[in-house]
């Protein structure tokens, strides 16, 4: 949870917002739930909270772009052709 504490100069400080799976810090939000999402969430949470989710690759984007992009990898062609 954010917190906000007084530096030296008196300004706002904005304490890191950490991960509850395990010891990662980092000042911004998106940050962290870009980090959960890669490394402690379910393939359930993934595809519900990734806009674009490969089902064949297990990975998530949040951009069609960057989706379109990895659908055209080799990796991806290969896995997709398997089923």
């Amino acid at each position: 949870m954010e917190e906000t504490v007084k530096n030296k100069g008196g300004r706002p400080k904005i304490t890191p917002h950490k991960c509850h799976k395990c010891n990662y810090t980092t000042k911004i939000t998106t940050s962290l739930k870009k980090h959960y999402l890669s490394m402690h969430a379910t393939e359930e949470e993934k595809s519900e909270e990734y806009k674009y989710y490969c089902s064949y690759c297990k990975v998530g984007f949040m951009t069609i772009s960057a989706s379109n992009k990895h659908n055209s990898t080799t990796k991806h062609q290969r896995l997709s052709q398997i089923d």
